[in-house]
């Protein structure tokens, strides 16, 4: 009798446990390694090759991280399937100085590394 009470436990708890799988939403396609983090920044998981996450999440703002589909916060309702849309964010423009004026700066630079860490004294 004990050994079936514990059975009848062990599938109800292998049945409760959450599951959570992220998909691309295009393509719906698992994505994987992608780092979940709650509200307040704590990491919560990262997702398997299926786009699985095997954690409880509690919240319903999440935090992703993810190569492909950077760094956005998004507000959950289904916690069982999460559709995420890729990295839309304008990134600023970079501008790079040239001239004498960025070389003579350069230069200087060097030459205070170079006394600073020359065994010559």
């Amino acid at each position: 009798m004990t050994k079936i009470l514990f059975l009848l436990f062990a599938l109800t708890s292998v049945s409760t446990f959450s599951q959570t799988q992220f998909y691309n939403c295009n393509e719906n396609t698992p994505i994987k390694n992608l780092m979940v983090f709650d509200s307040n920044n704590n990491y919560i998981g990262l997702t398997n090759e299926k786009g699985v996450l095997e954690k409880e999440i509690s919240n319903t703002k999440l935090i992703i991280n993810h190569p492909t589909y950077g760094n956005q916060t998004i507000t959950v309702s289904d916690k069982s399937k999460i559709c995420i849309d890729f990295f839309n964010e304008e990134l600023n423009e970079l501008f790079i100085e040239k001239g004498l004026h960025v070389q003579k700066e350069l230069l200087q630079a060097l030459e205070i590394s170079f006394k600073a860490f020359s065994d010559e004294k």
